[in-house]
């Protein structure tokens, strides 16, 4: 008897469930890898092996990319379509991570004083307070919200922005 396929959508969608249920990657634990983690992840993952080979087999073979410790590197090259599945879900991840992250935007922020885009606001892995912008990587970390509001938003604007 021939067994129906899972689509693509379909075993991305699997895998971000048990990542969640059995791994515990919620939307909250995913909300603390705000450097863009989770999409280095899911491009290790993309990646074709011969692409992320770092050294000779036997030793450590996490790409460079990879965010995490290398124990959680956990390649499939038997099973590339297991691959791009993880990198699916890790994207799944991130977009729903950002789209959280929109949902809740109350920032008080101006924009980025060096190129006038919208600066992140958030907390650190240490319960820090951070305004960052993305374009152009400037950061500042306070240990008090306000604090960090009258910080970031009295800098002086460069070339008229």
């Amino acid at each position: 008897m021939n067994k129906m396929m899972k689509t693509g959508i379909e075993l991305i969608a699997e895998e971000r469930q048990r990542q969640i249920e059995k791994e515990g990657w919620t939307p909250e634990h995913d909300a603390r890898h705000d450097t863009g983690d989770l999409a280095h992840a899911a491009a290790a993952y993309a990646s074709a092996e011969l692409y992320r080979r770092t050294t000779s087999p036997g030793y450590n073979n996490t790409p460079p990319i990879w965010p995490f410790e290398s124990t959680w590197w956990k390649p499939t090259p038997e099973n590339r379509i297991r691959e791009l599945q993880k990198a699916g879900a890790l994207i799944a991840a991130e977009i729903d991570r950002l789209n959280a992250l929109k949902a809740l935007d109350t920032t008080k922020l101006h924009a980025c004083p060096f190129c006038g885009k919208k600066p992140y606001q958030g907390r650190d892995k240490n319960g820090h307070h951070v305004a960052k912008c993305y374009t152009c990587s400037v950061q500042m970390t306070q240990d008090r919200e306000d604090k960090l509001e009258g910080l970031w938003n009295n800098r002086e604007q460069i070339n008229g922005i």
